[in-house]
């Protein structure tokens, strides 16, 4: 079995097409982007026909790409094995049309290419762990979902109270209920701890160090 190919700046994942002057790969750049690759096979390396018709239509396949077509993203001619790389659009020929003029038949890789059109609606088979590859984000509806099922544990009922919708609202309605079922829970806290506060100490009467003479002893008063 060949080794994958090493491309710098790009991780490819699945081959597509074995052809002898050519391999389609399927990929993705350093930043996450989807790709599609031709690279010449070691026979089609070392013919300097099939390197100069791969020179001669990536600039066309680069500056002036037909209806349907990616344009050329990237490309390395001069390399051991070279290569082009355009970004993979669904719907949309990439990488693999430059197959097409390496043997100068036009045509006659009609049969191959539609064997890798039809691979790329096909999702990927495993999705590889990267060191380039991003971090995916949290959508709003995984955080209103994740919401949803706080609150049905939390309360005891069904995640799926949540409406079919679409919308901002359902998202607002989910914010909410959490909201109140902490309120709730706070409440509830609050008031079991203020029962179960120990009294604190009884405070004296204030008594003054000083006390003042009844009015029966005041001088200039009867007895």
């Amino acid at each position: 079995m060949n080794p994958t190919p090493e491309l710098n700046g790009y991780e490819l994942d699945q081959r597509l097409l074995q052809h002898p002057l050519a391999e389609i790969w399927r990929g993705r750049s350093s930043t996450g982007m989807e790709i599609i690759a031709l690279i010449l096979s070691d026979q089609g390396a070392a013919d300097a026909q099939v390197r100069d018709r791969l020179t001669g239509a990536s600039p066309t396949a680069a500056l002036e790409p037909r209806t349907q077509q990616t344009p050329l993203w990237a490309a390395n001619l001069t390399a051991d094995r070279p290569y082009a790389v355009t970004q993979l659009v669904p719907g949309q020929s990439g990488a693999e049309r430059l197959l097409d003029p390496l043997d100068g038949l036009l045509g006659n890789d009609d049969e191959s290419l539609d064997a890798v059109r039809s691979q790329l609606t096909q999702p990927l088979q495993a999705e590889p762990i990267t060191k380039n590859q991003p971090v995916a984000k949290s959508q709003p509806g995984e955080l209103a979902q994740a919401l949803e099922t706080w609150v049905a544990e939390s309360t005891g009922g069904k995640a799926s109270w949540r409406p079919r919708g679409r919308g901002w609202w359902p998202k607002l309605i989910a914010v909410l209920a959490v909201l109140a079922v902490f309120c709730v829970l706070y409440s509830v806290g609050s008031s079991i701890g203020a029962k179960d506060q120990p009294p604190g100490p009884a405070t004296a009467p204030l008594v003054s160090p000083n006390p003042l003479p009844s009015p029966a002893l005041l001088p200039g008063k009867p007895k």
